[in-house]
């Protein structure tokens, strides 16, 4: 089982966030839709990195509302993200990622959902999967609800992306978050938090426990997850880069100690 970072968990430019994280050990890594660059492309082929999964709200050039009022904006939204969803695929990386909007009315829901299925539609014949990542305060504040709007959507290229820092403000566990996701999950995220706010402090700084991270590893097993397990954490704390390599250590020591082992199991239908 392979760890990634993401690279904005470090608060330096990509090509530099890039090259910090192969020097610290790193060989897979986690992106914004800006490296399909072709500079970046290249640096990434000659640090011998993997692409786990592209961010596609990372380094956006401006604002892009899918759910905003104005229909010019939303189809400007649309076509933005439309385009990172084409950069994904030219990064022949199958998983990429959004996140809900702030905004929790109904006429909010109406129009992200409508934007959501113009992208769903393009990101399956872009053969990448779109996960919609859970958030507490947002549209779709916890793990639950999001998993009845993917039923309630019925797109096949919309998938759940677990945060496990989210599910310690939603009071979920992630475990059974998992075992309930069966083949609608798509990725998950890494990060600790004081139970209260998002805070993507490292892992167990805050009120994560080992026993939580090794019973999440054994869901993933369980259910046959086979994607990178991606650490996100705050940029703006201490020591961010050894913040990672501590993740990375902490996470591929419990990897090692996960029963059943990964591999030995097939996603759940």
């Amino acid at each position: 089982m392979n760890i990634t970072a993401l690279t904005t968990s470090l608060p330096v430019p990509l090509p530099k966030a890039i090259s910090s994280l192969a020097e610290a050990g790193f060989r897979w890594i986690d992106i914004p839709p800006t490296a399909a660059a072709r500079e970046i492309r290249r640096l990434i082929s000659d640090l011998g990195l993997h692409l786990g999964c592209v961010g596609l709200e990372r380094e956006m050039p401006g604002v892009f509302d899918l759910a905003s009022e104005i229909e010019a904006d939303r189809r400007a939204a649309i076509d933005y993200f439309r385009s990172t969803l084409d950069a994904t695929a030219e990064l022949k990386v199958s998983v990429s990622y959004i996140t809900p909007p702030q905004a929790t009315d109904e006429t909010t829901r109406e129009f992200w959902n409508d934007s959501i299925q113009h992208l769903a539609e393009h990101a399956k014949q872009c053969s990448v999967d779109l996960c919609i990542e859970h958030f507490p305060t947002r549209l779709l504040h916890s793990g639950k609800e999001t998993l009845e709007w993917l039923e309630q959507m019925n797109a096949p290229a919309l998938k759940l992306l677990i945060d496990v820092g989210h599910c310690l403000i939603s009071r979920e566990d992630p475990a059974e978050l998992i075992r309930a996701a069966g083949s609608q999950l798509g990725y998950i995220h890494f990060d600790d938090n004081d139970g209260q706010d998002d805070l993507h402090w490292p892992l167990l700084t805050g009120v994560c426990s080992e026993e939580v991270l090794g019973s999440t590893l054994s869901a993933l097993a369980e259910c046959g997850y086979d994607r990178t397990l991606c650490l996100e954490l705050n940029p703006e704390l201490d020591s961010p880069l050894k913040n990672l390599t501590d993740g990375n250590e902490l996470l591929a020591k419990l990897v090692s100690e996960t029963r059943p082992p990964f591999g030995s199991a097939r996603i759940a239908s």
